[in-house]
């Protein structure tokens, strides 16, 4: 979190698995150099392995930082450090698809018209784009999100796929950098929308 030294009061969301590795200082509040995974298990916000969303307010430097163990982690005290943050869970939805590698596209999940399903996905500039808004179930998820506007090449996000019937036509465009290609009838489709 020392990237967004400064910006005091602020909030931030991000998708964090919980692990019990890394280093971090503090209770309740720490230092902004601590591992946020670790945080999060430390102030009960996720358990260890687990996905969830956090969001994380940043706050000023502190005179001194406590350590604890709570929750199966053990945070080390530190002195005087220039910034710090507290972070809280914000949603206890199940994160599905978490884990699974990006699929590349929606080929494998054919006939689950209606499904939705969620992934971490790269942006990407690479493979090949069917459609606009709703694309062939072929064409690639990383390209897909960009030209969606939903991701920039090479930014990760958590991407929620609805599986969709096909359509008689696709229409191509060129937006955000990535131009896909129109296309007759084609039995499955999907659209996207970003979660984080």
């Amino acid at each position: 979190m020392t990237s967004f030294r400064g910006r005091y009061g602020e909030a931030f969301k991000f998708l964090v698995q919980g692990t019990d590795t890394g280093k971090f200082w503090g209770t309740e509040i720490y230092t902004d150099d601590s591992r946020l995974s670790l945080a999060a298990v430390h102030s009960g916000s996720l358990q260890i392995g687990e996905y969830g969303i956090v969001e994380v307010t940043v706050l000023p430097g502190q005179d001194h930082y406590t350590g604890s163990a709570q929750n199966g982690v053990t945070s080390e005290d530190y002195g005087a450090w220039p910034g710090s943050y507290s972070l809280r869970r914000v949603s206890e939805e199940t994160i599905i698809g978490i884990g699974q590698k990006d699929p590349g596209d929606l080929t494998p999940y054919r006939e689950r018209t209606d499904a939705v399903l969620r992934f971490s996905v790269t942006g990407s500039d690479w493979g090949s784009v069917w459609g606009s808004g709703v694309y062939t179930d072929d064409s690639t998820l990383a390209m897909v999100c960009v030209h969606a506007g939903l991701l920039r090449i090479g930014e990760t996000g958590l991407i929620e796929v609805t599986l969709l019937p096909g359509l008689e036509e696709y229409e191509g465009s060129t937006q955000n950098g990535i131009t896909s290609q129109s296309y007759g009838s084609w039995q499955w489709s999907y659209s996207v929308t970003r979660i984080l």
